[in-house]
């Protein structure tokens, strides 16, 4: 049976913008599952749920791509009628499935920040859980909702159906809605860290590190900002193929930095390290790994100090120092041992 694909128009360019964000992303979970997906042997959270992040997500790039194949990108006078159905097949399932994978890679986001917050912060904690319930259950909502805003449900791709869609305004109205709570939400847990950042007792410079690697998560709000803004577009023109096309880039554009970028903070170490051989040449390692557990409101403490009877509810993380620079942490400790 003969196949005719629409590939064409911006169709390239958006196959070549969503495979490369998708691979880095993917690239940044293994290395995640080598280098951080563990504490004490246990499995950390934050990885678990980027490894659940991408069911979905896999199953989405594979659906971007049938409904890309099928003439997304291209004028939908340049394709078959064939082409256009499947393509806005396609683009529904994309959406389902990536509704999924941006919540899944989001709740990684929020599994971090309540790593570093610590289990003694609660009033913190019970923030960030609430924040996640929130645009959890909103995701997860508007899948029903698009799905049965036309009757039949087969009439929301193939509009030569005979039937209606009562629910159309409504699933719009909540895709915006939707829109601006994932940025909102998104631009909340990249901001998150700077209040972390100003009650450690730590140098300036460190806050400031902190609070780049954190901060640069702002980037899928923005995302999120744009693609709510072209959701107007999309629903009232005719020439759908063409206009889906920046916003299922968007799509994937939102998936795949919230993968990447969370990524960043677990992975500097092992980036640390190489940057480390590639400068020396592997003759020697500048980089020494140290577990440091962080109590609330206080100096840092190396592992090795003595803790009080509530310590083992302090969470270990294993940070890369270098060994040119001075220890402040060892620094603190011997300052504290010649005060007494």
């Amino acid at each position: 049976m003969y196949t005719h694909w629409g590939l064409g128009g911006s169709g390239p360019r958006l196959l070549a913008v969503g495979w490369i964000i998708v691979v880095l992303a993917l690239a940044c979970t293994v290395l995640r599952y080598f280098t951080a997906s563990k504490v004490r042997g246990r499995w950390r959270w934050d990885f678990i749920w980027a490894a659940l992040a991408w069911g979905p997500g896999a199953f989405c790039i594979v659906t971007y791509t049938f409904a890309i194949l099928n003439g997304v990108g291209n004028d939908m006078a340049n394709v078959t009628y064939t082409n256009v159905f499947n393509a806005i097949y396609y683009i529904f399932i994309t959406l389902y499935a990536g509704l999924i994978g941006i919540t899944f890679a989001k709740l990684s986001v929020i599994a971090l920040l309540l790593q570093i917050e610590g289990p003694l912060q609660r009033r913190r904690r019970t923030a960030l859980y609430v924040i996640a319930i929130f645009f959890s259950a909103v995701n997860i909502f508007m899948i029903p909702l698009i799905a049965t805003q036309c009757e039949p449900y087969q009439r929301l791709w193939y509009r030569y159906l005979p039937g209606s869609c009562p629910r159309q305004t409504l699933a719009n109205q909540l895709a915006t809605f939707q829109g601006f709570t994932t940025s909102v939400t998104d631009l909340i847990l990249a901001l998150w860290p700077i209040s972390i950042a100003n009650s450690l007792s730590a140098p300036l410079a460190v806050k400031i590190k902190i609070c780049l690697l954190m901060g640069i998560s702002t980037l899928p709000g923005i995302v999120s900002i744009i693609r709510t803004t072209v959701i107007p577009e999309v629903t009232a023109t005719t020439n759908v193929t063409e206009a889906y096309a920046n916003f299922l880039m968007y799509c994937a554009l939102e998936f795949g930095l919230i993968s990447i970028l969370s990524s960043i903070p677990v992975l500097r170490p092992i980036f640390e390290r190489t940057w480390h051989k590639l400068r020396y040449g592997g003759q020697h390692d500048d980089v020494c790994d140290v577990e440091i557990t962080y109590w609330p409101n206080s100096e840092p403490l190396p592992q090795n100090t003595s803790r009080k009877k509530n310590a083992a509810r302090m969470e270990v993380i294993s940070v890369n120092i270098p060994r040119a620079l001075s220890n402040p942490l060892e620094d603190s400790a011997s300052q504290k041992k010649e005060d007494v």
